[in-house]
């Protein structure tokens, strides 16, 4: 069914007809029909305006990796969390495209990520930093730990998502506004400690 018959059958039901053509009134449905297909249009035009939204906040970014984080458990009972909130996310970037893919790591690895939450951010403080570049195969993945640093000011728990940008030059943090479109985020994670 398609989405104006879809609208037009929605109508129908609410006027209290049992379907759009045919049925035990036909000759009245096929009254009904022309005027309301009018209306179906229009409700056709909302309905799809209102699910763009929707398609537009799951499905930004770049569809060409997938991202998988989590914590490393032990690194929030570390001296360096206590005194200075830094810890470690184990990181997955799988390759779902049907091509080869380049990636860009660098040994500051947190140049190549971004959060979503202010409260946690990457590390980029590397004084020297060297880029490596690859490439992944179809179905291939990047597994990586990714230095963090979590505000102390922010209460916990602390919900975020790190995105990964395939190439950066410089470090992605600094670049967010510009990059949406070519990052790929991962699931949510929670930092409860």
């Amino acid at each position: 069914m398609n989405m104006r018959h879809w609208a037009a059958s929605a109508l129908l039901l609410s006027t209290g007809s049992s379907s759009l053509l045919g049925g035990a009134h036909g000759v009245r449905e096929q009254r009904i029909a022309p005027r309301l297909m009018g209306l179906a249009v229009g409700v056709t035009a909302i309905a799809l305006l209102a699910f763009i939204p929707l398609a537009g906040a799951g499905g930004c970014g770049d569809k060409r990796f997938t991202v998988h984080a989590w914590i490393v458990r032990g690194s929030l009972d570390s001296t360096d969390y206590q005194k200075r909130g830094m810890f470690w996310a184990e990181t997955t970037v799988t390759n779902v495209s049907g091509i080869n893919q380049k990636i860009v790591v660098w040994s500051q690895y947190g140049w190549s990520w971004l959060s979503n939450n202010e409260a946690v951010q990457p590390g980029i403080e590397a004084a020297q930093n060297i880029a490596t570049r690859s490439v992944l195969r179809p179905g291939q993945k990047y597994v990586a730990k990714v230095e963090l640093f979590a505000n102390p000011r922010f209460r916990r728990p602390l919900t975020f998502r790190l995105g990964f940008y395939p190439t950066p030059e410089r470090p992605i943090s600094g670049m967010k506004s510009a990059t949406n479109q070519i990052v790929s985020w991962s699931d949510d994670v929670v930092l409860d400690k």
